[in-house]
């Protein structure tokens, strides 16, 4: 621990030390009410029932309830005891790592402090006595409520967030709102709570308040069964969302191959734009992960760019270059048939666009660039110039920052450029010397004919037949085939066929219609976990004998029918609706390709 935080987290447990002593001198001197040994076993058994989501940084605890209700009923002095109890107890079912002596005693500090100053500001507002203020005026005994609970969540947070600020160098609101804004909703339904239990306090009994011993353990059913639901619901997602970007990073794998750049170029492109965001003050989850997502697809329309004018060692001429710029579009275009949960689509189709609006394909300025779009222009520009490339070595640190500091305010945001250049050792790791060029790597995946296990026709684009090799170990599918619809014989032919019996491509060849491919073609609507024997040329046959599942789906430009892309596994149900939507997403890349039906057609027959 810095030595900062450390005198930080002494000087909180010290003063938190003295209000519990302090309290607990009042509460002896004062009498012990017989409802707070009721209202203290109440909170920790709340403590001892506090759910967790497994997959996410959120808990549920009851307990708050009845810390305020001892603080409205009882006074600040048995409810700071109470509420360090159950800091105490809660301390007591942290992990080893987390429960060191100096972190108990200043989570317990903390509370302690907290509802001292939240009964100071309650006294201060119902003079003393609550009850009699609700009696008299409801409205201003629910205004001393609401501002004792205000006080006891903002110290109690601000203080605990304060610590991990200065831990990790950062800036306090941005941990506060990371970690803590959203516990609100506990402290308020809290509060409300202890709001009705104070309301009729005068009307209950020891024995009447005996009955609400069962509270904690109705609540702590309902919400355990809510709690396991949504860690189901949770782990589901976060299972699809792996399944899903990993897709969609072979895809990016795919691209940054066909543009004869370095496997890290894209992770380092990815973190240091992610590192870049967080230091220009951007804490949106749903930006952020837009961000990640961009920086991994940003060039996705490439795949649609001819390879002479991809990674053409000169100049381009004006029809070229006028090429290469729709790239931008088509990614943009491609992604769009997707629903992300946040703006990946605009950081892509707007990466190239200038600062000073003299950019493509829209031509928009200054802050109506995203702002995701100017941190990964930057960002990308940097390690291209870093980076060696077949008809270029890398630059030069000192080169590649020239060159961005003579862009900035025209091409680039002057404070994203600023940022980044007062940040950069924080933010990029230099890419490798002889950096390994992976032109090679690509051919020995897009030329797998040679194979025994793989199957492409002629007219094929490389590129089509590298991301079915990628498709196909990224499911273990023992057969997937990329279908080419042919439109002399109104049918499908096999384009690609990446698995067992490869060289049975021609027997695959159906009608519009026939079959379950052929179906998937004639209807244009996917197909999830369909009986692959259904594509099989004869009932029969051994080589779908062992096949339990399949995932079908139309390849389209436009209105137009491309083909079907088929993958067949051999476990029952094998397919996700994750699995589904990144079969779509590579459906859309492969409609942009040149998967030229006439051609594989001819060859065919």
């Amino acid at each position: 621990m810095a030595p900062v935080a450390t005198v930080y987290v002494w000087a909180v447990a010290l003063v938190g030390l003295v209000a519990v002593g302090d309290s607990m001198r009042q509460l002896v001197l004062g009498g012990v009410d017989g409802r707070w040994y009721l209202l203290a076993g109440l909170t920790i058994t709340g403590a001892v029932a506090m759910l967790k989501l497994r997959a996410a940084p959120v808990s549920f605890s009851i307990s708050d309830t009845f810390t305020l209700t001892t603080l409205f009923l009882l006074g600040p002095a048995a409810a700071t005891i109470t509420a360090a109890l159950e800091a105490l107890v809660i301390s007591a079912f942290l992990s080893p790592s987390q429960r060191r002596p100096l972190r108990v005693l200043f989570n317990i500090a903390a509370v302690a402090l907290a509802m001292r100053a939240a009964g100071s500001v309650l006294n201060q507002f119902a003079g003393g006595d609550l009850l009699a203020t609700l009696t008299l005026s409801p409205v201003v005994a629910a205004a001393a409520m609401l501002a004792a609970v205000s006080t006891y969540f903002l110290l109690n947070t601000g203080v605990v967030s304060a610590a991990v600020a200065i831990e990790q160098n950062g800036q306090w609101l941005n941990v506060w709102r990371t970690h803590f804004w959203h516990l609100w909703f506990n402290f308020l339904g809290g509060a409300y709570l202890a709001l009705l239990l104070t309301f009729f306090a005068p009307s209950l009994d020891l024995s009447v308040l005996l009955l609400l011993m069962p509270m904690p353990l109705v609540m702590y059913g309902g919400f355990r069964m809510w709690v396991g639901r949504m860690n189901d619901r949770i782990e589901h997602l976060d299972t699809a969302n792996r399944q899903y970007r990993a897709t969609i990073e072979a895809l990016a794998h795919a691209v940054d191959a066909k543009d004869q750049v370095t496997h890290g170029h894209i992770r380092r492109v990815q973190t240091a734009s992610l590192a870049l965001a967080r230091e220009l003050g951007c804490t949106d989850m749903a930006q952020l992960q837009a961000i990640e997502a961009a920086s991994l697809l940003h060039d996705l329309g490439k795949l649609a760019i001819p390879d002479h004018i991809l990674n053409k060692p000169g100049k381009l001429t004006d029809a070229e270059y006028t090429r290469m710029k729709e790239h931008a579009a088509i990614g943009a275009e491609i992604l769009s048939g997707i629903e992300f949960p946040y703006p990946v689509v605009p950081i892509v189709r707007h990466h190239h666009e200038n600062w000073n609006g003299t950019g493509y394909p829209d031509g928009i300025a200054g802050p109506a660039i995203p702002i995701g779009a100017r941190i990964l222009q930057v960002v990308d520009c940097y390690d291209a110039l870093m980076s060696d490339r077949p008809y270029r070595p890398g630059m030069r640190r000192e080169e590649a920052l020239a060159i961005l500091r003579e862009r900035r305010g025209t091409m680039y945001d002057p404070e994203v450029v600023e940022t980044f250049i007062e940040k950069l050792d924080l933010l990029v790791e230099p890419p490798p010397a002889n950096s390994d060029i992976v032109p090679a790597a690509l051919r020995r995946e897009t030329q797998p004919a040679r194979e025994a296990m793989f199957t492409a026709s002629e007219g094929v684009s490389p590129m089509a037949a590298s991301i079915m090799a990628m498709l196909s170990r990224h499911f273990a599918a023992p057969i997937a085939i990329l279908f080419s619809y042919d439109a002399e014989r109104d049918g499908l032919r096999v384009a690609v066929w990446c698995g067992a019996g490869s060289a049975r491509h021609a027997e695959m060849a159906m009608t519009l219609g026939e079959r379950l491919s052929g179906w998937v073609g004639a209807t244009r609507r996917a197909q999830t976990n369909a009986d692959p024997r259904l594509d099989a040329p004869a009932p029969s046959d051994e080589l779908f004998s062992d096949l339990r599942s399949a995932l079908c789906v139309p390849i389209e430009r436009g209105t137009e029918l491309v083909g079907v892309l088929t993958i067949y596994a051999r476990d029952p149900g094998r397919f996700t609706p994750a699995d589904a939507s990144a079969a779509e997403l590579l459906a859309q890349v492969l409609s942009h390709l040149a998967v030229m039906s006439e051609k594989v057609g001819a060859a065919a027959s």
